[in-house]
């Protein structure tokens, strides 16, 4: 699960430098590669999270070392992580709702972040640590689209020339 997270995240990467760089594609692969992480988060953060592999899904003894607790709040965090993706695709297509999308994820990113470091901080457990890291990557990534990365809307008319040079 976690390879699968590792690729996502770098095809998601080029998604978006595509859709930047105006390459053709760019942002439907960026729409597709964030709504299957979106997705993943989702419905497997209770897995991820809790170190439980897919294959051991319905198997009690996987449940031993995890509380109830922990399943909520990892399935909670997973929502969080879900909506904050979801609003990354909406700021970067420039889809209607991305600005409340972006105060509502971004206010309940803070209040997670801040109870994972409460716990991680009185019990250095290791996933508080995992919850803060991809709760600080995905919410610092939505922070560097909203106010530092312009994705363009249309492309310019040097960009159309330079890319199809026969149409100029």
């Amino acid at each position: 699960m976690k390879l699968f997270e590792l690729i996502m995240a770098v095809l998601i990467l080029v998604a978006l430098a595509m859709k930047l760089s105006l390459f053709e594609g760019g942002g439907f692969l960026s729409t597709i590669f964030l709504l299957i992480m979106a997705n993943f988060y989702f419905l497997f953060s209770f897995l991820l999270f809790n170190n439980i592999e897919l294959k051991n899904i319905f198997k009690k003894s996987a449940y031993q070392n995890t509380t109830p607790k922990r399943i909520i709040f990892s399935i909670a965090v997973g929502i969080i992580l879900s909506i904050l993706l979801n609003t990354l695709l909406f700021k970067v297509q420039h889809w209607e709702g991305g600005k409340l999308m972006f105060t509502f994820s971004i206010f309940f990113s803070v209040i997670f972040v801040a109870l994972s470091a409460i716990y991680y901080i009185k019990k250095q457990d290791k996933f508080f640590e995992n919850i803060l890291l991809r709760l600080v990557v995905v919410a610092f990534a939505l922070i560097a689209v909203n106010y530092f990365i312009e994705f363009p809307l249309t492309p310019s008319p040097e960009a159309i020339e330079a890319t199809y040079p026969a149409y100029a």
